[in-house]
């Protein structure tokens, strides 16, 4: 890092998907409050903030915006969150409809915001196989596609969580730190134009006679 560029100290994460899929849930897992069967939908977003420490030893507070899944409140939200760094798509294994919405995510996504790192996350995957309505392999199939890291999560156990929240916080901080690196170079790149320039000669005035 040069002495000119500022230290990243937090990095932003987006929760979306439909309501009750279990995004406050996760975010309360990650903060390690107790799990409450049944919680209330968000209204609106809400914000949460942990300190964690990155792959190179780092620490940084990872804030997380858990946004409502009801479209009525998602366009006060978008503007709010504008600026995240990365976003947590959060689906229902249990329930189809969830996972084929993510697509709709993706879409609101790619029109409001400026190419975020993204993460696939299905919650519930404590409930028993028998009740899931999507196979694994047909999520992990989809996660490829559209290039999203993909965690089984649950609420209720804390599974996936902290890996998921760490994968998506260090792939987030690569990416900050890589375009502070670009814009250095570019403003290198100028100055050594800016030098390379030759000196315009001063014309001498003529001496009218």
């Amino acid at each position: 890092m040069s002495e000119n560029q500022i230290e990243t100290k937090a990095v932003k994460v987006a929760l979306m998907g439909d309501s009750e899929v279990g995004k406050t849930a996760i975010c309360h897992a990650f903060l390690e409050v107790d799990f409450i069967l049944g919680g209330t939908s968000t209204i609106g977003i809400d914000r949460y903030d942990k300190k964690i420490k990155l792959k190179n030893k780092k620490e940084i507070k990872l804030i997380l915006w858990d946004t409502a899944g009801q479209e009525r409140y998602r366009s006060a939200a978008f503007k709010t969150i504008r600026s995240v760094h990365a976003i947590a798509l959060v689906f229902d294994v249990t329930k189809r409809k969830s996972f084929d919405n993510v697509n709709i995510w993706l879409n609101e996504i790619k029109e409001n915001f400026d190419n975020p790192c993204l993460i696939l996350l299905g919650n519930k995957s404590d409930i028993e196989k028998e009740k899931w309505e999507i196979t694994t392999e047909e999520i992990e199939q989809f996660a490829k596609k559209k290039n999203m890291a993909y965690f089984e999560t649950s609420a209720k156990t804390r599974k996936g969580i902290d890996e998921g929240f760490s994968h998506i916080a260090n792939v987030a901080y690569e990416k900050i730190e890589a375009s502070k690196r670009n814009v250095e170079e570019e403003e290198e790149e100028k100055k050594i134009e800016i030098k390379k320039e030759p000196k315009k000669k001063k014309q001498k005035k003529r001496q009218s006679c």
